[in-house]
């Protein structure tokens, strides 16, 4: 999120590197990393947060999931995220907290175990050993699910999106 750009903001915001404004003095933009919980159904934040812009999603997520858990209690949630957030230890969180969510996947996206799957809609297991554990370090909770429970499932759904740029379309016309 770009944040106007003063003293003030520099300091608690930070500059986005290769990110320039093109003006007259060519400086760089100050951005911050939003993120927040949204509830899609009565359309507002239940968590807003803006951090200096080389904070991390991960720790970020966190903060919002447990400032918000007891929020939802006795309601059906889907936790709905973007490419960043399929970490094991969101997702064994999340069903630690009894979540479903719906996360897209990254390229890399449990690469091993989604290479084997013979159509567009599979169950994968992931097997979650010590080399894991020890990088699972938000969530004291996921830690503890992952030592009871080491394979999680998930279910892939591939999907080939063509995107077109409206903005490009219309200034070609």
């Amino acid at each position: 999120m770009e944040i106007p750009y003063n003293v003030y903001n520099i300091n608690d915001f930070q500059f986005c590197m290769n990110q320039h404004v093109h003006d007259i003095f060519d400086v760089k933009k100050v951005q911050s990393k939003a993120g927040g919980l949204y509830d899609v159904t009565n359309g507002l934040f239940i968590n807003f947060s803006l951090k200096p812009a080389p904070y991390s999603e991960t720790p970020l997520a966190f903060a919002h999931l447990y400032r918000t858990k007891k929020i939802p209690e006795n309601q059906k949630i889907i936790y709905l995220a973007d490419r960043y957030y399929g970490s094991a230890e969101i997702i064994s969180h999340l069903e630690f907290l009894k979540y479903n969510y719906v996360i897209r996947g990254k390229s890399n996206f449990y690469k091993k175990q989604v290479v084997l799957i013979q159509s567009d809609d599979e169950w994968i297991e992931v097997e979650i050993d010590d080399k894991w554990l020890k990088r699972l370090r938000f969530s004291l909770e996921a830690k503890e699910l992952r030592k009871e429970k080491l394979i999680f499932k998930i279910k892939v759904i591939k999907r080939t999106y063509k995107y077109t740029d409206i903005n490009h379309l219309m200034s070609s016309m």
